[in-house]
């Protein structure tokens, strides 16, 4: 688990290109380093453990977690017996309630919001149900602040910090707060804009919904990378989402919209993809065109389409092989070029996964190239509500995980102020 953070302990910080390697920028850099081992120790870890994995002198470590402690972002548990001669050690852990951060998830037809603080619990959360496909962008907004506001009061009622606000949507972000969404029918929204002008939230971290709640799996805990170092994250309803984790980092690409799985070709005819292309993962995986071509009501339940296959029902059998095969190609094609062998499966095809597993396992085995189809892992994950709340309040919170120093020498400090200092 420690080499996840190998490569940092020799590199200097980036912004010490900029104007020289300065003592002040040593202390800054391994301030950040000492809390992402504090949490990356999960509660287990002394000074000395600290100082031994990072190695920064034990001296300067116990001066560093002293500086953390006082800034209300690690405290010290009751020490335990390790192997180690001399006196017990005592525990290093994240603070708990003292800063927040706001995940908020805009899905089709509702919207969840999460506070989180660096432990990774949950300090308040709400759920509103409604149809986001139907409401404008201003609408979905007034009621998205109005959750922002709800958690904020009912966390800061404990005198806790407020970190930032993220916002995870069905969508890509085009340029700085732009958003587009084709389900939702968003065109280069400016949604920050909009916020601003229903109440001060100051800036807003945002991302693709499929891409949080993967990077939620690889960070379970706020800047502890213990999911699986690579993954492919595939999920759906309405629509079809999902993100690829590799080396415990979002992949975004060169632009960072590298997140529109249900856009990908899955067939070269069929039915017309709502962003208007042909045969796309979406128009042949989502929930709408399974129970239309399974020949049932649109308001059925998924699962009915295992019980109509089991009474001999004809379309319902050809939709859960058609869609087995189809999930199966697209997963060892990104398999093939990404080199990943972890999958994970949630959303509306955990409902019908038995009927269409054995023809995922059918394609990854004629189809998987130097991964062999033993070594290939499905998880079904059938818990994954909020997840990309969950997965975007974790990010915000990174933005203090990576520069504590920034907080901490300014108690006034604003999410606004770091967001300009990153970009500048």
């Amino acid at each position: 688990m420690t080499e996840s953070f190998s490569k940092e302990r020799s590199a200097l910080p980036t912004f010490a290109t900029k104007s020289g390697f300065t003592p002040h920028d040593l202390r800054d850099h391994n301030l950040a380093l000492v809390l992402r081992y504090i949490l990356l120790g999960q509660g287990k870890w002394s000074r000395a453990d600290v100082a031994a994995h990072t190695g920064i002198t034990r001296a300067t470590v116990s001066r560093l977690v002293d500086e953390l402690i006082h800034a209300g972002l690690v405290n010290e548990r009751e020490p335990y017996v390790s192997s180690r001669r001399g006196r017990p050690a005592t525990r290093l852990v994240p603070a708990a309630y003292t800063h927040y951060a706001i995940g908020i998830e805009v899905n089709p037809y509702c919207l969840v919001g999460y506070a989180v603080d660096l432990t990774g619990e949950i300090l308040a959360r709400d759920y509103v149900y409604q149809n986001s496909i139907v409401k404008s962008p201003a609408e979905i907004m007034r009621c998205l602040s109005r959750m922002a506001h709800g958690l904020k009061t009912q966390v800061e009622a404990r005198e806790s910090r407020f970190i930032g606000l993220g916002i995870s949507v069905p969508g890509v972000l085009i340029e700085d707060s732009k958003v587009t969404s084709i389900i939702l029918g968003w065109d280069e929204v400016d949604y920050e804009k909009i916020l601003k002008e229903v109440h001060d939230l100051g800036p807003v971290l945002a991302g693709n919904d499929g891409a949080m709640a993967a990077y939620a799996l690889a960070y379970p805990f706020p800047g502890v990378p213990a999911g699986p170092e690579s993954l492919i994250y595939f999920s759906g309803n309405e629509g079809i989402s999902g993100g690829i984790v590799i080396d415990h980092e979002i992949f975004d690409g060169q632009h960072g919209r590298a997140s529109e799985l249900g856009h990908l070709c899955g067939a070269l005819e069929g039915p017309t993809c709502k962003c208007g292309s042909i045969g796309c993962l979406e128009s042949r995986l989502g929930m709408d065109a399974l129970l239309s071509e399974a020949q049932l009501p649109p308001d059925s339940q998924l699962k009915e389409i295992l019980s109509s296959a089991a009474t001999g029902s004809e379309p319902a059998k050809q939709t859960l092989e058609h869609a087995g095969r189809i999930l199966g190609v697209f997963l060892a094609g990104i398999a093939n070029m990404m080199d990943i062998s972890d999958t994970v499966i949630a959303g509306h095809l955990t409902e019908i996964w038995e009927g269409i597993a054995p023809f995922v396992h059918q394609e990854l085995v004629q189809r998987l190239l130097y991964i062999k189809p033993a070594e290939f892992k499905i998880e079904i994950s059938e818990d994954t509500h909020g997840m990309a709340a969950r997965g975007i309040a974790h990010r915000v919170l990174r933005e203090l995980i990576s520069n504590p120093a920034r907080w901490i020498d300014d108690p006034e400090l604003s999410f606004e102020a770091v967001v300009e200092w990153i970009y500048s």
